[in-house]
């Protein structure tokens, strides 16, 4: 199973400040799911799909999973 996490913030982004939220749905996935999975993390500026980003997850490998 893949999971993806896409925090949304133009600082964190910009790497101006910490992604908080990121790591604690990290931490609650750790928790909650008991199968294996593979987890992608990406940071996403607002008004830039975190799909389109260069290098990023893609729609349909998360749908076919």
């Amino acid at each position: 199973m893949q999971i993806a996490i896409v925090t949304v913030s133009d600082r964190a982004s910009r790497g101006e400040c910490e992604d908080l939220s990121g790591p604690l749905i990290e931490t609650w996935l750790a928790r909650a799911i008991t199968s294996p999975y593979k987890l992608t993390k990406r940071t996403s500026p607002m008004g830039l799909s975190p799909f389109a980003m260069n290098g990023s997850i893609s729609a349909t490998s998360i749908a076919s999973t």
